[in-house]
This record gives structure tokens, C-alpha cells and sequence, in this order.
């Protein structure tokens, strides 16, 4: 996914993180990654809604809530 995002492929980057989640539903990583990559299209609600989440799960790394605005 982050190589995906790199090279401007954000809807095939969302794609990658999705399936990162579906393996680990509640890892920070592909959630914050997502989020920003949900962002990269434009969809900002499920952008939110995704880093939400990663800082529910990993309420201990402060880098989740800069996210959070």
C-alpha cells in the first residue's frame, strides 16, 4: 500500500490496506494508512472514520491523533 500511495495508485493503495485489515482488523498501521489513502480520493468521512479507529487501538502512539485534527 505505502508504495502504491507513493506512485499516485491511491485507489489501489486502499485496496492493499483493506486486505492488511482483513488479516488484522484492529493493527494502527494499515488503519491510519488507510485513512490517508482514503484521503488521497477524496473520501474524507471513511478517512476519519479509519483513524478513529487506529486510535482506539492504539490509544499509547500519539502520531494516531494528529490525524484526528
Amino acid at each position: 500500500g505505502n508504495l502504491l500511495r507513493r506512485v499516485a495508485r491511491p485507489h489501489e493503495a486502499v485496496a492493499a490496506y483493506e486486505e492488511a485489515l482483513r488479516l488484522n482488523p484492529d493493527a494502527a498501521a494499515p488503519l491510519v494508512n488507510l485513512g490517508l489513502a482514503l484521503g488521497d480520493c477524496g473520501d474524507w468521512t471513511r478517512a476519519a472514520e479509519c483513524f478513529a479507529r487506529a486510535a482506539d487501538a492504539a490509544p499509547h502512539l500519539p502520531d494516531v491523533f494528529v490525524y484526528l485534527g
